[in-house]
């Protein structure tokens, strides 16, 4: 019997000739298993579930999301990527919604800067590294201002022209350069 005829049937809750939802395999015959109900039934079913349940999958979520962070990371990561327009939106949404918290991290930042920028740095070549940053590129501290291991110098000495994509993946990360054997 083809596959299509198989599993096309009345749903007994809606009672609407359609597709069966799949069920997992028969541990006996290895065959497909079908549910009596409908795609769609099925699928509010699940819904309500989880509604009622949602305590409990947040909880499975959260344990199989710590036990696989490299597919966590490697999802979301996809996911950003396919969703560009999506997340440049979202940002513009949430700088209008909350200028007050764009604001203040700014000044944050702004203040850390000046913590570590020492008196004898010179202020005017600073200004001149970043109107000279060629196109396409950020200026990096090569030792984040805020890294978690050390933290830098907002100095000439610990600046460097980095191309944009690499310079949003490194962060705030300082990867020490380990001598080889």
């Amino acid at each position: 019997m083809p596959e299509s005829v198989k599993n096309e049937n009345n749903c007994s809750k809606c009672g609407i000739f359609s597709r069966l939802a799949t069920a997992n395999k028969s541990k006996k015959t290895g065959q497909q298993q079908y549910r009596s109900w409908c795609v769609t039934c099925e699928k509010q079913r699940k819904a309500k579930w989880v509604q009622e349940n949602i305590e409990h999958v947040l909880e499975k979520t959260k344990l199989w999301q710590e036990a696989n962070p490299e597919i966590v990371k490697k999802t979301k990561t996809k996911w950003a990527n396919n969703n560009k327009e999506y997340g440049a939106q979202y940002k513009r949404e949430y700088r209008q919604k909350y200028p007050e918290r764009i604001n203040a991290h700014t000044a944050a930042r702004r203040r850390k800067v000046r913590c570590n920028q020492p008196p004898w740095a010179s202020r005017k070549d600073l200004v001149a590294f970043y109107e000279n940053c060629p196109k396409g590129y950020h200026v990096d501290h090569i030792i984040p201002l805020r890294g978690k291991l050390v933290s830098g110098l907002h100095v000439i000495t610990n600046l460097q022209y980095l191309p944009a994509a690499e310079n949003l993946r490194k962060h705030n990360k300082y990867e020490i350069n380990k001598p080889s054997n």
